[in-house]
């Protein structure tokens, strides 16, 4: 049998997410081999722990997002016949950033 190297799926555009809400991240990969998943943030290997799972799966879910959550995630996508990365961008909004919004709003509309 043929190994192909896995082949990934479109990555939708991701909102801002607000600080406490939670998110679940997917990488949509095929292959007709045995695959291994590896989640990254910034470029370095995500340990599981009390908000963070899925680390080794399609699926990774972080609850309760904080500021520091912020950044770039990388799905890697391995089998035999290599390796395959998809990245996706998290942006964390908070009661500050609303806070400016709103004043600057309020400026621009004259209220």
């Amino acid at each position: 049998m043929i190994i192909d190297l896995p082949t990934l799926s479109s990555v939708p555009a991701l909102n801002p997410l607000s600080k406490h809400s939670n998110l679940q991240l997917t990488c949509g990969a095929s292959s007709n081999g045995d695959t291994k998943y590896t989640w990254k943030f910034n470029g370095e290997a995500i340990t599981p722990s009390d908000r963070i799972d899925g680390t080794e799966s399609t699926t990774l879910a972080i609850r309760r997002l904080t500021f520091g959550d912020e950044g770039s995630y990388t799905c890697e996508v391995s089998n035999i016949a290599g390796t395959v990365i998809q990245t996706h961008r998290v942006e964390v909004t908070g009661e500050l950033v609303h806070a400016i919004l709103k004043s600057l709003l309020k400026g621009w509309l004259g209220g």
